[in-house]
């Protein structure tokens, strides 16, 4: 079991095909799928909710309609395969999608989600949803699609709700190179080229606990020196998607899929 990042825009949807244990994106992934994308909640007087799709894409002219002239943030990002939906009640760490009745966009003009920290925030935006693994598994893949939008922060993609527990971890530092691996202290390591600002990027990462392979936008790199965790591997018991395990400003991302 793992995510699954779902690319395509033609054709049928990847989810009729192929299986994932949880898989969140802006577009619909099944045909079948008749949940909503997301559920927000606008600024202006705190009213949320769903929004789902216009054929495969999310909806923004009711997501837009809804919202009105302020800003809107993201409470529930919807599980497309089961019900293990991404939530967040606590509104200083909500992610925007609509600002000042604009729609967040990446640099190609899709909707995103934004996890970036505003200047002086006490709280970082973040979505937790439960573990998708066992503890005894091996490493799985993990894909996401999203934007780096500024090097100023370490921009943890998905971690979890406690210091050395949880198995991925992707964390571009100053040097935006991406790191992958378990949860566990000293089993990441930064691997690849410095990613580029604003661009759209496509990471997919998997491993055996012994072994790392990373494609960044279908290039491949690997690294073979992370310790086997089977031993005292240590159960999350939240994910949290668009942030570290600490809860302080660390985020700098736009994620459209994960």
């Amino acid at each position: 079991m793992g995510l699954l990042l779902l690319m395509g825009d033609s054709g049928d949807r990847l989810l009729d095909s192929y299986t994932a244990a949880v898989a969140y994106s802006l577009r619909k992934l099944r045909t079948r799928y008749a949940g909503a994308a997301i559920r927000v909640r606008r600024s202006s007087d705190s009213a949320e909710q769903d929004i789902g799709f216009a054929g495969t894409v999310l909806d923004t002219d009711s997501l837009l309609s809804f919202v009105g002239a302020g800003n809107g943030f993201v409470t529930t990002f919807y599980d497309q395969v089961g019900s293990n939906n991404a939530t967040q009640t606590t509104a200083a760490s909500q992610p925007q999608i609509v600002s000042s009745g604009s729609l967040i966009v990446t640099e190609t003009n899709k909707p995103a989600i934004a996890f970036v920290d505003a200047s002086g925030a006490t709280a970082a935006p973040v979505l937790t949803f439960d573990p998708f693994f066992l503890s005894t598994q091996a490493y799985t893949g993990v894909c996401v699609t999203f934007s780096l939008v500024d090097a100023g922060f370490s921009g943890y993609i998905l971690g979890s709700d406690a210091v050395d527990r949880g198995l991925y971890l992707l964390n571009f530092g100053a040097t935006r190179q991406p790191y992958f691996g378990s949860r566990r202290t000293g089993t990441n390591t930064s691997v690849g080229a410095a990613l580029t600002l604003n661009q759209t990027t496509v990471f997919y990462g998997q491993s055996n606990r012994t072994r790392v392979s990373q494609f960044i936008n279908i290039t491949a790199a690997e690294y073979a020196g992370i310790a086997d965790q089977n031993a005292d591997f240590l159960m999350p018991t939240k994910c949290w998607l668009g942030n570290a395990n600490t809860g302080t400003p660390t985020c700098n991302n736009k994620i459209s899929e994960f």
